[in-house]
């Protein structure tokens, strides 16, 4: 990967910082990202770049488990004030989860429920979504039934995660994770895991989600390079099976998401057929002379309660 690649992956803020640290002390104010990058392509090695990403990375591990201890806290007090509160006709609601059951993965509401600090529900069919609490319940209504938003984005992540579960559980997908963290390659906003060899588990499904807000090139860039890094990194993962050191993702392919639910624009379309690295959606990821891995992209329209493919191989 270039310099201009890696360095794209930075935030606006973070390539400033870095500046200042490298010796513009004065950043001139019609400085843009672009300027920023090509600055620091001058100054900084390839290798100076990656002990950067490192730093930064740390740094967000930090920030995001002092913020999740936060939320943490706060969600307890909060779920505490809430159940006094929460007022809601069960019966309809279960008779609603219930027409819609086979549309909803058990895995994603474990997941919803663990964020709520709720216990996972047990049992089968009606049993299921009786033993649920009601503030459970009214979350799955407001994201499965009434398809509603909330500021965080958290609603529009577990409804395309489901739909990304329905899609590859049957090809293996074996765990799910939100908001995941890969060393060296930053947050991942859904992360599909599937088993290689016994508990060894590399992704093989990454997207990333865009609730109403505009998609811009630079999130596109940020995808790109993100499914690079993560195709290269566990395109030669090393695992110990039998005794012996074997690469677990031989000829990878990874398939990579954008969800938006406001749509894509025709630039957003043209910065992905003019990239001379993807052909027919597929996003072809050199390394060294001989190694290549393959990238399947694919842009989704998640509007009017429908997943309409946008872009794909």
């Amino acid at each position: 990967m270039t310099k201009e690649e890696e360095l794209k992956s930075f935030s606006e803020d973070q390539l400033k910082e870095i500046a200042q640290k490298e010796g513009l002390n004065v950043i001139p104010k019609t400085f843009k990202k672009k300027d920023l990058i090509k600055y620091l392509e001058g100054v900084l090695t390839l290798k100076q770049i990656k002990s950067y990403e490192e730093e930064y990375f740390e740094k967000e591990i930090e920030r995001d488990i002092h913020i999740h201890e936060k939320i943490k806290e706060r969600g307890i007090k909060k779920k505490i004030e809430e159940n006094s509160e929460i007022t809601i006709d069960r019966k309809e609601i279960i008779y609603e989860l219930m027409k819609n059951d086979s549309n909803i993965s058990k895995t994603i509401v474990e997941a919803i429920a663990d964020d709520l600090h709720e216990e996972i529900p047990s049992g089968s069919k009606i049993e299921y979504y009786e033993n649920m609490s009601d503030r459970l319940l009214k979350t799955l209504d407001e994201i499965f039934i009434k398809r509603k938003e909330d500021r965080s984005g958290r609603y529009f992540e577990y409804l395309t995660a489901n739909w990304l579960w329905k899609k590859y559980s049957k090809e293996g997908a074996s765990d799910i994770k939100f908001r995941q963290k890969i060393p060296s390659v930053g947050e991942i906003d859904i992360v599909l895991y599937k088993n290689i060899f016994e508990d060894e588990e590399v992704p093989f499904v990454i997207a990333e989600c865009k609730d109403k807000k505009t998609v811009k090139i630079e999130d596109i860039d940020r995808w790109l390079v993100n499914s690079s890094r993560i195709i290269k990194r566990y395109g030669e993962e090393m695992i110990e099976y039998s005794g012996k050191k074997i690469i677990a993702f031989s000829n990878a392919v990874l398939y990579s998401y954008f969800f938006s639910s406001s749509g894509f624009t025709q630039g957003i379309i043209d910065r992905l057929t003019n990239d001379p690295d993807i052909e027919n959606g597929v996003y072809t990821v050199k390394k060294r002379y001989t190694q290549k891995f393959q990238v399947e992209l694919y842009l989704i329209d998640v509007r009017d309660k429908q997943f309409k493919v946008i872009y794909h191989p």
